[in-house]
């Protein structure tokens, strides 16, 4: 029997920023002045705090049970376009235990003890050249069909790597190398003793973790992919 309520896990950090919610701008309307008269770096930069909580209970045919309630959520930062070319971002995620019996762990909501979790889930810098191009590297949020975020627990997955998109007419296009799912790093990290942030010092053993292939460093299953 699986049992798995929760707050609804949809919204990403990339939504928040897609659609921001200028809540103190509402409230101080001379923020927005002063935020007009900055060069568009600094002025539209956006500063987003978003609180989640899940709760998840695991039952199955054996004795296991997974059980645990963890709260938490993220932080997300994006700069403005320098010359219309040039950004930064970053987005900082951490999970953190409000019921989790030890005798129940591996809800997938917290790190392995259970204990709480923070980590630099997104830290990029891209460039754009209008809609024909947009390179963005390092740590980055993807979303494609079969790269995703699958964002259902308490922090989605991010990706290291490198990814190339826009858009030539009608045609739409993505390329990329990928490596290195961070939430996974997150499951195997704590419970190998090294920072979530920080890749592992070594190669995993085979079959360690929920996706133990993807995270030995360097990693040799990162993938070269392309859409048109």
């Amino acid at each position: 029997m699986l049992a798995w309520p929760a707050v609804p896990t949809t919204t990403s950090a990339e939504d928040d920023l897609e659609k921001p919610r200028p809540l103190l701008e509402r409230a101080w309307p001379g923020i927005r002045d002063g935020r007009a008269s900055l060069p568009s770096f600094l002025g539209d930069t956006t500063l987003t705090l978003r609180a989640r909580t899940h709760y998840g209970d695991l039952q199955t045919v054996t004795p296991i049970e997974r059980q645990a309630w963890a709260s938490g959520g993220w932080l997300a930062y994006r700069s403005g376009w320098l010359l219309d070319g040039f950004q930064l971002g970053a987005t900082y995620y951490g999970s953190a235990p409000v019921y989790a019996p030890a005798d129940k762990d591996g809800s997938l909501l917290l790190a392995p003890g259970p204990q709480a979790y923070h980590v630099l889930g997104e830290a990029f810098a891209a460039l754009r050249y209008q809609e024909y191009a947009l390179l963005k590297g390092y740590r980055q949020f993807v979303r494609r069909p079969f790269i995703n975020g699958l964002d259902n627990r308490m922090t989605p997955n991010t990706f290291e790597g490198l990814t190339l998109a826009g858009q030539v007419g009608p045609a739409e296009y993505f390329a990329g190398y990928l490596t290195m799912p961070m939430r996974s790093v997150i499951r195997v990290g704590a419970h190998r003793g090294w920072p979530p942030a920080a890749p592992p010092p070594g190669p995993l053993p085979q079959g360690e973790g929920e996706h133990a292939c993807r995270l030995q460093a360097p990693s040799p299953c990162g993938r070269g992919l392309g859409e048109g």
